[in-house]
């Protein structure tokens, strides 16, 4: 997160593989007590509402509340209707001769930063059928764009500030600008002065009252490299890279003055300013929200992770839209720009790789630390009551009958405990053979394996389980899941593949059933009727495998992460979702999922699990958070 108290958090995003099993999965952070006794709503709380992939690099956006008009670099502009915000639709899109950098929207026009092709602009009467109007070389590469009547203000990176004079749209003309060497790359507009963001020299004040006279008044310059800009009563806000956010005090223009900084180890490009609250596009961190209330002392309250690059950020009325790089754009929910209470966080000494429920004790699959078993009857005080260290690089488990069956990877066989006292397990046997995944039904065992394929074991109360076959053309496979007769595998290249085990000594491979070009399958849950697979930077898949022979995709939802697992408890899902944290899905319409919540992790989500009160999600730096879970009815 972003630390305003110039205490450096290091933060290393990378792709982590879950183990989960399939059995159950249908079944700074403030710690606070509850204000609800027995659940809460992640939609009371910012999130990630949607996403929209974009062609392109998304760079900023502005918006009417009816559809968002999105710089997307050389692929144009699109006209988004966000109508539905939880389902985007990119409705057309205005191929420009430049790269789009930026955009602004005025009545019924829009003014677009178009790269080395300048400032063009695009009418908008018919949001869904825009007409460029006119356009206006810059001489540089206009990069930011501000209006105020009958002018247009382009921040044209080497060449400077330039002015156009725009009382007739379909014939902007050039009338002049400050030349001082450097590289403008945004700018604001605030009484009498237009403040400019310059990655070279820093913060330069012009005067914007007379037409053609455009000197600077005063230069400051800012630590960083000075990228986004914005205003608000006499504060200006900088996002400036290195430094992070650069708050100045303009109430006297000719003497601008640094007052507060926050820094921010994203590196941050872009900044908003809405009421207290500065949201930052702070790079590979995502979003994080600023409460700026006391600019002297600026307050972090909320990190909303995304999957790409977040470079530009936009704010209309609730809606916050995060330009993400690579991965489009984001409409985040920002009602209530805090995180969802968290109850109390538990460190472990290994890596958490999973949390799992088992009985009233929650277990940890804690890589190199073994098993950690934790008396979480408290909500607020966990304590680690044991472990079960002979059982280390513990990467997930699952329940038969008393018995825990616990992969430990590829190179460690699995572990068999007995739980029939979840707070004093004990090991009764270690399997020869290893795996990643784990599924289990009645007395069928199931191993998911990459390299090896799908194996099947049946359990013996007496013995060590016995194998029964092997299917190798399975591989690879990363997670499985069973209901009756069939198995259904995720896997990285075939999508979901649905083996018939009707007579599990000759299990029969049905047609696989890909997902889409790109798509690769890496866990996936059953729930009822549908199967719901994660995809990684694609999000999840609703396939309904009622008839296991011809499985239909009935649905999918954009993710901001990386989505590798989906815990569902009722009709609600927990999508662990990579350097995302968590995200909260409404599943009362397999047609329609939408995402409602969403819960921060310090590090790369790896695991979660949740019963009728609490949520549980661990993360590979070690931690265990708890917070309630989500109400069963919305």
């Amino acid at each position: 997160m972003i630390d305003c108290s110039h205490r450096m958090s290091i933060v290393i995003i990378t792709a982590l593989l879950l183990c989960v099993f399939a059995l159950s999965c249908s079944d700074d952070t403030t710690i606070v007590p509850p204000s609800n006794p027995t659940c809460i709503e992640f939609a009371d709380y910012i999130h990630v509402m949607s996403t929209v992939p974009t062609p392109g690099l998304a760079r900023r956006s502005t918006s009417d509340g009816r559809y968002l008009y999105a710089a997307d670099g050389e692929a144009g502009l699109h006209v988004i209707d966000i109508s539905d915000a939880s389902s985007p639709i990119i409705v057309t899109t205005v191929d420009t001769p430049g790269s789009v950098s930026d955009v602004l929207l005025v009545d019924t026009l829009l003014y677009v930063a178009d790269g080395d092709s300048g400032m063009q602009i695009v009418g908008i009467t018919n949001p869904e059928r825009p007409v460029l109007l006119g356009r206006v070389k810059t001489g540089g590469s206009a990069l930011g764009v501000a209006v105020r009547d009958t002018f247009a203000y382009v921040a044209d990176d080497v060449i400077g500030l330039r002015v156009a004079n725009v009382s007739d749209p379909t014939s902007p003309r050039f009338i002049g600008g400050d030349n001082t060497p450097g590289e403008a790359q945004d700018l604001v507009l605030l009484g009498d002065f237009a403040y400019v963001s310059d990655a070279v020299l820093g913060l330069r004040v012009i005067p914007i009252l007379l037409p053609s006279i455009y000197d600077p008044i005063a230069l400051l310059s800012i630590p960083g490299e000075p990228y986004g800009i914005d205003a608000k009563g006499s504060l200006v806000y900088i996002a400036a890279g290195s430094e992070g956010i650069q708050i100045i005090d303009v109430a006297d223009p000719a003497a601008p003055n640094i007052v507060g900084v926050c820094n921010a180890p994203g590196g941050p490009r872009d900044v908003a300013v809405a009421g207290n609250w500065v949201y930052v596009a702070d790079r590979s961190l995502g979003l994080q929200v600023v409460d700026v209330s006391n600019p002297l002392a600026p307050d972090v309250v909320a990190q909303v992770k995304t999957a790409g690059d977040a470079v530009g950020v936009n704010v209309s009325g609730d809606n916050v839209f995060v330009a993400d790089g690579g991965e489009g754009f984001n409409i985040v929910d920002a009602a209530n720009p805090r995180p969802p209470p968290v109850l109390s966080t538990l460190a472990t000494p290994g890596q958490a790789k999973g949390v799992f429920l088992v009985g009233e004790a929650v277990y940890v699959c804690d890589g190199t630390g073994g098993i950690q078993i934790v008396d979480w009857r408290d909500p607020v005080s966990p304590t680690v009551v044991g472990n079960v260290d002979a059982l280390r690089h513990a990467q997930c488990l699952v329940v038969v009958d008393g018995m825990a069956f616990v992969a430990r990877g590829t190179s460690s066989g699995v572990g068999i405990l007995d739980i029939r006292d979840p707070f004093s397990p004990v090991v009764v046997d270690v399997m020869g053979v290893g795996t990643e995944k784990i599924a289990a039904q009645d007395s069928l065992l199931v191993f998911a394996q990459q390299f090896a394929g799908i194996s099947l074991y049946r359990i013996n109360e007496a013995t060590t389980p016995e194998l029964l076959a092997v299917v190798p053309n399975a591989r690879p496979a990363f997670d499985v899941a069973i209901s009756g007769s069939y198995l259904f595998v995720a896997s990285s290249t075939s999508g979901l593949m649905v083996i018939d085990v009707s007579t599990p000594t000759q299990p029969r491979i049905l047609p696989l059933f890909p997902l889409g070009d790109n798509d690769s399958a890496l866990g996936i849950c059953l729930v009822g009727q549908y199967a719901i697979v994660a995809a990684g930077v694609s999000g999840l898949h609703v396939v309904d495998v009622g008839s296991p022979t011809a499985p239909v995709r009935v649905s999918g939802l954009e993710m901001p992460g990386w989505s590798n697992y989906v815990f569902v408890k009722g009709t609600v899902g927990y999508a662990v979702d990579g350097q995302a944290g968590v995200q909260v899905i409404d599943l009362q319409d397999m047609f329609d999922p939408k995402i409602i919540g969403n819960i921060r992790t310090t590090e790369v989500a790896t695991g979660a699990t949740a019963n009728g009160s609490f949520l549980y999600v661990s993360d590979r730096l070690g931690e265990v958070i708890a917070t309630r879970a989500q109400c069963a009815t919305r």
